[in-house]
């Protein structure tokens, strides 16, 4: 999986789908992001059991469509940090790099078959 985008966009659309993340959850898989570029845009989702958030963004441009889970909260405080302007975000093993303008971070990745389905919209 890989994509570009603005770091606005990323930050807005994790943002937004972070909020129903729980502050602590015991079941680490619900504290993750749903990172999915299927189809040609990025879809972020989140969820607790109780409540589910999905937002699409068409401004990305995939270039390799995919899925990836990671810890929602801290790629929130990763794009709040990055600098203006575009950003790549790939995975690379069991690693999900984001980087931009110099600055590159990585996460580890979750495992995909541990994520409650989400709901249909």
């Amino acid at each position: 999986m890989e994509f570009r985008i603005e770091r606005s966009a990323l930050a807005e659309a994790v943002s937004w789908a972070a909020r129903v993340l729980p502050v602590r959850s015991p079941v680490p898989v619900l504290g993750g992001l749903l990172l999915d570029t299927e189809g040609g845009r990025l879809r972020v989702s989140g969820l607790d059991y109780e409540a589910s958030a999905r937002i699409d963004v068409e401004a990305a441009e995939v270039l390799r469509p995919g899925k990836v889970l990671v810890m929602g909260r801290r790629l929130l405080d990763i794009c709040k940090v990055l600098p203006d302007g575009p950003v790549e975000c790939a995975v690379e093993g069991s690693r999900f790099t984001v980087s931009g303008d110099g600055a590159r971070f990585g996460l580890s990745v979750l495992p995909l078959d541990d994520y409650p389905a989400l709901p249909s919209l």
